[in-house]
């Protein structure tokens, strides 16, 4: 009975290390799988949002890119821009939150490849935005490389799949 109970506790004691670990050292997969989804989150937003709101938030999802940022989102029925920087960027994002009243970004089907010295990755998504104003969502397969920097996972591209 005694050896069924320290079994027990021993896999408790198991179980609850191996999820304190998880928790507090993520793999690369789950952090990345995490940015994603909150940029999502970020990229969304009501017309009920504030100018200070729009700003903040704007600032906030482009704190998840590189410095040196490529970005290249071919999708129909809007424009396509290229930025080769984070300002560009962030500048952008700002006046798109002030265009629009509205737009709810979602990401499924995310894959996520870590190359070997987990210093790259690279994340396949599939992307969904309905926009204001527009009958059809704009859906779109994106990819987004990353790069960690100073501890930190970076988008340094984010391409349009075809």
């Amino acid at each position: 009975m005694k050896t069924a109970v320290r079994l027990v506790l021993l896999g408790l004691v198991l179980a609850l290390g191996y999820w304190a670990w998880t928790f507090f050292f993520p793999s690369p997969k789950k952090i990345i799988r995490q940015h994603l989804e909150q940029m999502a989150k970020l990229a969304s937003f009501t017309e009920r949002e504030g100018a200070l709101a729009k700003l903040a938030n704007g600032q906030k999802l482009a704190a998840f890119f590189d410095e040196h940022v490529e970005f290249r989102v071919d999708a129909p029925g809007v424009e396509n821009h290229t930025f080769d920087n984070r300002s560009d960027l962030t500048e952008a994002i700002i006046a798109a939150r002030n265009v629009a009243r509205s737009v709810h970004v979602e990401l499924f089907d995310i894959s996520v490849e870590v190359t070997p010295g987990n210093q790259e990755a690279i994340a396949n998504a599939a992307m969904r935005g309905d926009l204001s104003g527009q009958k059809d969502a704009l859906v779109e397969q994106l990819k987004f490389n990353f790069k960690k920097k100073d501890g930190q996972w970076l988008v340094s591209a984010v391409v349009s799949e075809k």
